[in-house]
């Protein structure tokens, strides 16, 4: 085998993964050519080994997922919990892989299931709070999918938040036993790592894992618009590997957990210890600039979804394709993405459009029941268009009113100030 000699061999400078990175890097993304074929037998090799080396296999894995064999990887996951059963990383790889894949026939109860069981098992200490990142992405899980129902039957609904952000940098590795940090440095030169936790623009770090495979999380709930600088701190690895050294897999997420949410992925190998490294810049207005040259993008924003018996009243589409958007006043009134981008709609300009990814899940999706009981006798909610509006009601400066439901689920824009009246007028 090409990885065996290669990983054994003590006159090699050279990886397996490196070589397949050699490779890949002189093929075309978009066809199968002799320098990917070639690549990517080189980087399966460890397969046919049979050797139950869970760092390989997740070296392996990570490496398919940058360039979007999904398939592939989700096998490899699949072998890795059975071999590591008591580890969470194991089920949670393979949720996040589900989760992200193309799939159209996503089964959505494994996924939530796999998520369950990182955040509900029990674990080594090593371990903790691993279960802290896992429920964040749990709630993106059941806002994109819109499986609030499903979830809270089996939940504590206080554990029930969605919670999106505008920047999420999550780094993990293949290599247990081993130290490596996660550092960000923010436009105001601030830099947010595990010794300097919270920022002055509300950035933040998770727990500092130095044992596993991690993960560790920035976030940022409002980020500044300018470059974030991402840094990887190899510090320790406390065991002899095949490998010789550890992979990691850093997602950078943009708007995390909103409709137009968008991720990028950078893998990068490790060589040696206490190296500080710089993996990527993140260009909040732009696009994430490659440093390492192993970066693959998959935006997320792409809606296919076919709404059934609605026709766009600005092109006449019907059935509208992509993502509907509704009038706030007028229930009757729909148009597609392409006459909102243009405004090419002869529809008063002052009436908030309600975006809709999926006509099936609308008005269904909701968090909460409306728990104040007070009747607003002579409003509706613009939103879902209950007519007598029950619980609190919010009046937005743009002219409309949202019940609770409506207004805590985001679906008009949360950039316009609220009045919260909780009493009949």
């Amino acid at each position: 085998s090409y990885f065996f000699l290669q990983a054994r061999s003590s006159n090699s400078k050279q990886s397996s993964v490196d070589a397949f990175n050699q490779y890949y890097a002189q093929s075309n993304y978009n066809i199968l050519n002799e320098y990917q074929y070639i690549g990517l037998r080189i980087l399966t090799n460890v397969l046919e080994l049979e050797l139950e080396s869970v760092q390989l296999l997740r070296t392996v894995a990570y490496k398919l997922i940058e360039f979007g064999l999904y398939n592939l990887a989700e096998n490899i996951f699949r072998y890795i919990i059975n071999l590591r059963s008591d580890e969470p990383q194991s089920f949670r790889d393979l949720a996040l892989l589900l989760q992200e894949s193309n799939s159209e026939t996503k089964n959505l109860i494994e996924i939530s299931d796999l998520f369950k069981k990182v955040i509900f098992g029990e674990w080594n200490n090593r371990y903790s709070e691993i279960e802290v990142t896992t429920l964040h992405e749990l709630n993106c899980f059941i806002f994109q999918f819109h499986q609030q129902q499903q979830i809270l039957n089996s939940i504590d609904n206080r554990l029930i938040l969605h919670l999106p952000v505008d920047l999420r940098i999550v780094m993990v590795w293949d290599t247990n036993d081993t130290d490596v940090d996660l550092h960000v440095i923010e436009p105001t030169g601030e830099e947010c790592y595990y010794s300097h936790k919270n920022t002055v623009i509300s950035g933040m770090i998770s727990r500092d894992f130095t044992q596993g495979y991690g993960p560790e999380e920035y976030l940022v709930r409002k980020a500044v618009k300018d470059t974030y600088i991402v840094r990887a701190k190899y510090f320790a690895n406390h065991q002899q590997s095949l490998t010789g050294a550890a992979t990691i897999m850093i997602h950078i997420y943009k708007y995390y957990g909103h409709s137009n949410q968008q991720k990028e992925i950078v893998t990068l190998r490790l060589s040696s210890n206490q190296e500080m490294i710089d993996v990527c810049k993140v260009n909040f207005n732009d696009d994430i600039q490659q440093i390492s040259n192993n970066t693959v993008t998959n935006n997320q924003n792409l809606n296919t979804n076919i709404h059934l018996h609605m026709t766009c009243d600005g092109c006449d589409m019907s059935p509208i394709k992509g993502d509907r958007y509704k009038c706030l006043f007028y229930p009757d009134i729909d148009f597609c993405q392409s006459c909102k981008s243009i405004s090419r709609t002869n529809h008063i300009s002052n009436h908030p459009l309600l975006r809709i990814k999926d006509s099936s899940e609308y008005p269904k999706s909701v968090y909460l029941n409306n728990r104040n009981k007070t009747n607003h006798k002579n409003n509706q909610c613009n939103s879902c268009f209950m007519k007598l509006l029950i619980g609190i009601r919010y009046k937005c400066t743009c002219g409309i009113n949202l019940c609770e439901k409506c207004e805590f689920i985001g679906l008009h824009d949360t950039d316009h100030c609220r009045t919260k009246i909780g009493k009949s007028e």
